[in-house]
């Protein structure tokens, strides 16, 4: 008992120590848990999307990406927004003064 009362400081720090380790280790227990909780839900997330990419209607697949990167791709995108400004450009020169 004497021992303790000389190192009455040592005994608190002690004793505060070992309060702080076990709420660092409830913290780390809880985080532990909430992270397994939510790689379940992630890894059930990225099946229902590899689920989707496997659908054979895959809008990414097919035609269109071949029509897209096909020889002369360039020059059909070209026209399309040659046709599409033409209205565009006739509508702004009718409104000129002069």
């Amino acid at each position: 008992m004497d021992w303790i009362k000389k190192n009455l400081g040592l005994v608190i720090s002690g004793v505060v120590a070992l309060v702080l380790l076990g709420l660092a280790g409830y913290y780390l227990y809880s985080k532990y848990t909430l992270s397994a909780t939510q790689s379940a839900q992630l890894e059930e997330q990225e099946s229902k999307l590899q689920a989707l990419i496997n659908l054979r209607p895959n809008p990414g697949r097919g035609q269109g990406r071949q029509h897209r990167s096909g020889p002369g791709a360039g020059a059909t995108a070209a026209g399309v927004c040659r046709e599409s400004a033409q209205p565009l450009r006739e509508r702004a020169l009718s409104h000129q003064p002069g």
